[in-house]
């Protein structure tokens, strides 16, 4: 009697003649009809499955799918008969594994699925497929051969989703480092077997950019080495294949704030007024507070003193003798507390100081801006490309490896230098005191032309 079909839509019969077993498995055989036929009652009513020839096909993914699932089979009819069975499939897979692993090693390799292939006589599995397409399919370093965290990986999908976990309360992980820092992030997605972890930033795998300050370790941690404010962001980790569970890493990347006051020294008279500036740099942004002689000045007496701005200015008004000393400017985060002095000087004589002390030359280049102290031609201070602007995640420029492109540049109310960034469609403000980039903006139209 001869009876064709191509599939048994819910569950397919699995009769292999040499082991004498009947199993039910969930998955369909993808097996053509002119490929099978039962053939007349034999002594051990045997099904014999035609093979063809392997040679000229290709292994496709649904038929690779399907070996597996028949080579799980086979194994499970191997232990069920043992006194340690355990029905779990963790324990299926690994014991899997444990047996084409011929030498040990903790690897397969193509030889040894192909001599396990010959001597269980496994070449029914499947019409096309053979055993060392595993290492085609699953070998994820590439590496030619395929470990244990691979092989699972090869059955993750026969686990249910509800297998990798990952608590509620951790599916956000906020993190706080200092530049410099070196930094371990481990994902807390969990399942039965541990699954393979990927990371990604901004949807790029962090396996394949090939940066020597970011790696993923075999256990599933990411190490970033040495961060820079560039490593700030966000961060994903999931298992290999489910995408369902992730887990978000927030980095956040502080400096210790960075101060420069102006003038350093200064001579007034009684009677007159002054200005000191703060340039103050950091990340979060410092908070900024002046002292006078350690002790913080009293900024309610508005008739004398005046903050301008994020404190980066002061002035003071109607000096007298009394106003003479050491004026402080005190930056903080959480980085830490930086400091720098100005002193003032009120006499009647005053006292010459360096001329233009407040001028800068500011440089636009590929790698970013330099300013520049224009009377001894001295490098003042450098913004670089990979900066991040204040309160923003964008870059000055954009990450390592992508050039400036600047437009022009102009000196408004000798504070602020906007300069346009053509490719980008913005204009960025930097401020002269800060020297830092302190706005970003749609292109505008300006009425007036300022010189640098």
């Amino acid at each position: 009697i001869y009876i064709s079909f191509k599939c048994i839509s819910v569950y397919h019969i699995l009769y292999i003649p040499r082991l004498k077993i009947m199993m039910f498995h969930d998955v369909c055989l993808a097996s053509k009809a002119k490929n099978v036929r039962i053939l007349p009652k034999t002594a051990d009513n045997a099904i014999e499955l035609e093979t063809k020839s392997k040679v000229a096909k290709t292994c496709s993914s649904p038929q690779y799918e399907i070996m597996k699932d028949n080579l799980l089979l086979i194994n499970h009819a191997k232990l069920m008969y043992q006194k340690s069975w355990n029905s779990g499939k963790e324990y299926m897979v690994s014991a899997l594994f444990r047996y084409l692993d011929l030498d040990g090693n903790g690897f397969l390799q193509r030889d040894e699925l192909q001599k396990i292939t010959k001597q269980d006589k496994l070449d029914d599995m499947s019409d096309v497929c053979v055993m060392s397409d595993m290492i085609r399919f699953e070998d994820m370093d590439k590496d030619g051969r395929l470990g244990l965290n691979e092989f699972y990986a090869a059955f993750s999908k026969l686990y249910s989703l509800s297998v990798v976990t990952l608590e509620k309360a951790l599916e956000i992980n906020r993190i706080s480092a200092k530049v410099g820092d070196n930094v371990e992030i481990r994902c807390d997605v969990s399942g039965n077997p541990p699954p393979p972890i990927v990371w990604k930033r901004y949807s790029a795998d962090l396996t394949t950019l090939g940066d020597e300050d970011v790696r993923v370790f075999s256990d599933g941690s990411l190490y970033l080495t040495k961060i820079q404010l560039v490593h700030a962001g966000n961060y994903t980790c999931r298992a290999l294949r489910n995408s369902e569970v992730t887990q978000t890493h927030v980095l956040t990347v502080h400096t210790l704030p960075e101060v420069k006051v102006t003038p350093r020294i200064q001579s007034r008279r009684p009677g007159e007024k002054t200005s000191m500036f703060c340039h103050v740099i950091g990340e979060p942004f410092p908070e900024v507070v002046w002292l006078k002689n350690e002790e913080r000045l009293k900024l309610d007496m508005v008739h004398k003193y005046r903050v301008v701005g994020n404190g980066t200015e002061l002035s003071i008004d109607n000096i007298d003798y009394a106003d003479t000393g050491a004026y402080m400017c005190q930056a903080s985060n959480t980085g830490g507390v930086t400091r720098d002095i100005s002193s003032l000087i009120v006499q009647e004589i005053l006292t010459p100081t360096a001329p233009k002390e407040e001028r800068r030359f500011f440089a636009f280049h590929d790698w970013g801006v330099s300013v520049y102290e224009p009377t001894a031609c001295r490098l003042y201070h450098q913004i670089q490309s990979t900066d991040i602007i204040p309160g923003t995640q964008e870059y000055v420029c954009g990450d390592k490896g992508v050039n400036c492109s600047w437009g022009q540049a102009i000196n408004v109310a000798n504070r602020y230098v906007y300069v346009s960034q053509p490719l980008k469609d913005r204009v960025l403000v930097i401020s002269k005191i800060q020297m830092v980039v302190v706005d970003v903006s749609a292109p505008i139209l300006l009425q007036h032309h300022y010189t640098l």
